[in-house]
């Protein structure tokens, strides 16, 4: 019967030893996962123009490879995409650093409509990765 018993406590130890672990390799998981924010500033002045910042929240810096801009309407799988900006060469290739953003101006004949009653969405190619869209702006 002692025999039993210690056997049980042995058990129970870990069970709950091992179960703490896992809970902790799942929390630095967590932590470490790739997380990219956007943000923006909108302004109906053709002059201060419209803002977007593209946020890095890893701890390891990145490389965005390029980015596009979009209207979109409707929902997946129907939905309707029209090109608002798309940059040039010279853009390719930029590193946002650890908790660090990148802030895109849309001024003069670069400002667009953000009152259309439609989404803006952003696609953007980071290294390593496949592209990706975030909305900027729920319409």
């Amino acid at each position: 019967m002692e025999n039993f018993i210690s056997t049980q406590i042995l058990a129970l130890w870990g069970a709950v030893l091992s179960s703490m672990l896992a809970g902790i390799k799942i929390y630095e998981f967590w932590g470490n996962r790739f997380r990219v924010n956007t943000r923006s500033n909108f302004t109906s002045d053709h002059n201060e123009g419209n803002q977007i910042s593209i946020r890095n929240l890893n701890k390891e810096p990145i490389i965005l490879e390029h980015w596009e801009l979009y209207y979109k309407k409707g929902y997946w799988p129907f939905a309707k995409l029209s090109e608002i900006a798309s940059p040039g060469p010279e853009s390719c290739d930029t590193q946002i650093k650890s908790h660090n953003s990148l802030t895109l101006y849309f001024t003069d004949g670069d400002h667009f409509s953000w009152r259309s009653g439609r989404k803006i969405v952003i696609k953007l190619w980071i290294a390593g990765r496949r592209p990706f869209y975030r909305t900027v702006y729920k319409g």
